[in-house]
């Protein structure tokens, strides 16, 4: 568990929905359902493979990865899905508000 949720600061937004692949890379969480989550990446990885994630502030994720494409409109960016393990319930929470508070903002914008 990561020294913000343990200590009870939750991480701002935008800090837990960019990631840093720890194979090289970055990711931004574009979509959390649960243990499910899907993010646009600077690389690719096949189906299967297992990822570790670090956010700003140092928060890490797990996921294994269910399948991975390229984005049509972006040539150099791929989306992946994934699954979440080794999460537990309260940092779910944290990256699932934090992906609906940015869906809010960015829906008011529009």
């Amino acid at each position: 568990m990561s020294d913000e949720v343990a200590s009870g600061t939750v991480p701002s937004p935008e800090g837990l929905l960019s990631w840093e692949w720890s194979r090289g890379g970055r990711a931004q969480v574009m979509r959390v359902d649960g243990a499910f989550v899907t993010v646009h990446s600077t690389a690719a990885f096949p189906p299967g493979a297992p990822l570790t994630a670090v956010a700003k502030g140092g928060h890490q994720f797990e996921m294994k990865v269910r399948g991975c494409r390229k984005l049509l409109l972006q040539p150099d960016m791929f989306e992946i899905d994934g699954k979440l393990f080794n999460l537990s319930k309260e940092s779910r929470e944290h990256l699932r508000a934090a992906a609906d508070s940015l869906l809010l903002q960015h829906g008011a914008d529009a």
